[in-house]
């Protein structure tokens, strides 16, 4: 147990996004692993997902409690275990266990897209803001808000950040001297940098 709690911390603190792509039953210690992935892409058919330790008198021993505590919160971790039965991926959705669903045989497509695109984020940032999220997130607010301070400036202070900052005002610039509203900036130019494709981090 300690072994596998070590795997899933090093992806928690990676500077790599981790994207699940669940195509099948996810129960037990699957469940868990994908719980330690930062995006949860779940394919829409007659799938479960869910922790059924309890069914067999144990409970969850690969970070399954805290995890789903910290995705879903208390009250929705403590049903969800208790219970013991699987849930639908509409309803892993729903209730925030699952990002997105995707067509079966589109998941694999779209789970390399969006790995894709989140691959030509800043390592940097990804980092902090990873630590912001999963450290800072379940401190108190003052402590979770010196930890959004340290990532904010590690992350403001590498040349590469600066380039896209001053390369993103440039472009807020071009569009308003053009006298063309901010509006066309969102909706022309936005896109590319979502895409990750202006800056190469």
């Amino acid at each position: 147990m300690r072994r596998y709690h070590e795997v899933c911390r090093r992806m928690r603190n990676s500077d790599k996004v981790f994207v699940a792509a669940l195509n099948g039953r996810t129960l037990g210690g699957g469940c868990e692993l994908a719980l330690s992935c930062d995006i949860r892409l779940m394919a829409d058919g007659p799938y479960e997902i869910g922790q059924p330790e309890i069914l067999v008198g144990i409970i969850p021993g690969g970070g399954g409690t805290q995890m789903l505590t910290r995705v879903l919160g208390a009250a929705r971790a403590l049903e969800l275990c208790l219970e013991g039965a699987p849930i639908t991926p509409a309803r892993a959705r729903d209730i925030g266990l699952v990002h997105r669903l995707v067509a079966p045989n589109d998941l694999m497509d779209e789970a390399r897209t969006t790995a894709a695109r989140l691959a030509r984020r800043s390592p940097v940032a990804v980092a902090a803001l990873k630590r912001t999220i999963y450290e800072g997130g379940s401190e108190s607010l003052e402590k979770g808000l010196h930890v959004e301070r340290t990532g904010f400036l590690e992350t403001s202070s590498t040349a590469t950040t600066q380039r896209a900052m001053r390369q993103y005002l440039d472009e807020i610039r071009e569009v308003e001297s053009s006298g063309r509203e901010l509006a066309t900036f969102i909706a022309e130019r936005l896109p590319r940098w979502v895409e990750g494709s202006v800056v190469d981090f």
